[in-house]
């Protein structure tokens, strides 16, 4: 399901990039998707096939330690104002996972500025345009 609708949303995004238009946000609140890519329709296209290849995966569950630690690190770059993975301390997200009880299996983090939605912060990671 969750990828039968990531495969819409960016067919949705591909035709308003090649319309050249703000792609209307239907799938979340009425803001407007304003993904910029260096690569271009070449990008998406290269997304869309990939994620079609991908197996179905299982869902995410929510893990109350891992939502502790991001939210705690991104208040703590709003009030510091930096962005960075390691925090004032000199800890990596690995050791502020495990710091607040996550048995660390692997993890990652990512960090983005200026995105008004959920919808556009997603479709900014998955297209990978060099970044």
């Amino acid at each position: 399901m969750y990828k039968r609708l990531l495969i819409q949303i960016l067919e949705d995004y591909l035709e308003c990039m090649k319309k050249n238009v703000k792609s209307n946000n239907r799938y979340n609140d009425n803001t407007t998707l304003q993904v910029t890519k260096n690569e271009g329709i070449a990008a998406v296209l290269e997304t869309i096939n990939f994620v079609r290849q991908c197996p179905q995966l299982k869902p995410f569950y929510w893990n109350k330690y891992l939502s502790k630690v991001s939210k705690l690190h991104a208040q703590d770059c709003a009030k510091h104002n930096y962005s960075s993975h390691k925090n004032k301390k000199g800890e990596k997200p690995s050791n502020r996972m495990k710091k607040y009880g996550h048995v660390f299996f692997g993890g990652a983090e990512n960090i983005m500025n200026g995105i008004k939605n959920a919808i556009e912060s997603v479709l900014n990671l998955i297209i990978d345009d060099g970044v």
